[in-house]
């Protein structure tokens, strides 16, 4: 232990989520009794990928009174970069010397895992947002499997985000005490209290005409995500109605081919991309409905979000996102890809204002009964100054539930 204060290397490669739940961590832990020091590639430090008004981790630590440094782990499985990274990370554990080592995402995970091999922090905890090899389906899960059950001995800790995901490591690696649920927190500024956001400014900034419900999805523009079936849902709806707006928060690689799933579908006057925004609980507070239409999660920030600030929220019935809904009390799954049945859940809530506004209390609710800040944080905290003994009972809040308690 680093003087009077429980060392921490945090390591990732990831933005999305995983920022936000560094952030959680960053801005909430107890800083007298835990010293946080990030470790990070320069693409994320330097704000490469964020919105220009968004801090990168750099600027995040430091606001806090936390260090940072450059670990140039790869996204890709370059087997050389990889290496490299390995090598970068074991010299920062031997300057470092910390107590506990913290790494989200599955390559994180994998770098961080490898280099404590040669020097060993006291605890080793591996957070994966979703496994890799849950991501996928016949020889890339064997492979990706193969490898978490061969690194799997090399931690203390695994934590699952939310108990779809907990399920899944379990099948993965099998039962063990070394697997923890800790579920992902409602932001603490949402769940304190409601802010209250200039909504009307908004839709004159955005060139937004008065009188439309807003429908909204704060997404990568990639397969995972697949907004594609939100835009043909969207479609649908436009056959009989036309008193809604999509918006589209986000970007990514199938940028172009959603803008000519757009365009074949005539909805350019009801779809607006609005790229990355900095601003997402204030367009979150200026919906009447939030969708992801995701094949996979961890737990999505987007739904917790929304559930806190009262905002009915409509999914995908797939891990990560199911864990978020209450079907017909908060919201509505519907079957992944399932165009028609998203368009109907949203026909029915565009449809009835009652509806929306008893879902979207409930989904406060839910939101600040199954996924505390406190708890959250509590349950890291317990983590990071228990024994490396599996088994030790750290907090209740990071017991492995088999199934989400419904608010």
């Amino acid at each position: 232990m680093q003087g009077s204060r429980i060392k921490v290397l945090v390591h990732t490669v990831s933005l999305g989520g995983v920022r936000q739940h560094i952030e959680d961590i960053v801005t909430q832990i107890d800083s007298k009794r835990f010293e946080l020091v990030g470790a990070f590639p320069d693409r994320l430090l330097n704000r490469t990928y964020l919105p220009n008004d968004v801090d990168g981790y750099r600027e995040l630590f430091a606001k806090a009174g936390f260090r940072t440094c450059t670990v140039e782990t790869p996204t890709g499985a370059s087997p050389l970069a990889c290496a490299k990274a390995v090598l970068e990370m074991l010299r920062l554990l031997r300057r470092e010397k910390p107590d506990v080592l913290h790494c989200h995402s599955s390559m994180a995970g994998a770098v961080g895992r490898l280099a404590a091999l040669a020097w060993r922090p006291r605890l080793v905890l591996y957070t994966p947002h979703l496994m890799f090899s849950l991501r996928f389906t016949g020889v890339r899960r064997f492979v990706f499997a193969t490898l978490e059950r061969l690194l799997f001995p090399l931690c203390d800790w695994v934590i699952a985000v939310s108990a779809s995901e907990y399920a899944g490591i379990t099948r993965v690696l099998g039962k063990s005490p070394k697997i923890r649920l800790i579920r992902n927190a409602v932001p603490c500024l949402l769940a304190t209290r409601t802010p209250r956001y200039d909504t009307n400014g908004l839709f004159s900034e955005l060139g937004l005409p008065a009188g439309k419900k807003i429908i909204l999805s704060t997404a990568r523009f990639d397969a995972q995500k697949d907004v594609g079936t939100l835009v043909r849902a969207a479609a649908l709806l436009a056959r009989t109605r036309s008193d809604f707006l999509v918006l589209l928060a986000g970007d990514g690689e199938e940028r172009d081919r959603i803008i000519e799933l757009i365009q074949g579908h005539g909805l350019t006057d009801q779809v607006r991309l609005l790229g990355w925004r900095s601003d997402v609980p204030r367009l979150v507070a200026a919906c009447d409905v939030m969708v992801l239409s995701s094949r996979r999660e961890g737990l999505p920030y987007a739904l917790l979000e929304a559930m806190a600030l009262c905002k009915p929220v409509v999914g995908s019935d797939v891990p990560g996102v199911k864990d978020c809904i209450d079907p017909g009390r908060t919201g509505f799954l519907f079957p992944l890809g399932d165009a028609r049945g998203l368009a109907e859940a949203l026909n029915r809530l565009l449809e009835d204002g009652e509806l929306r506004e008893n879902m979207g209390a409930k989904a406060r609710e839910m939101a600040l009964d199954l996924f505390s800040p406190q708890g959250m944080i509590d349950a890291l905290e317990s983590l990071y100054a228990g024994p490396s003994v599996p088994g030790h009972d750290p907090s209740n809040t990071s017991r492995p539930d088999t199934a989400p308690r419904r608010a």
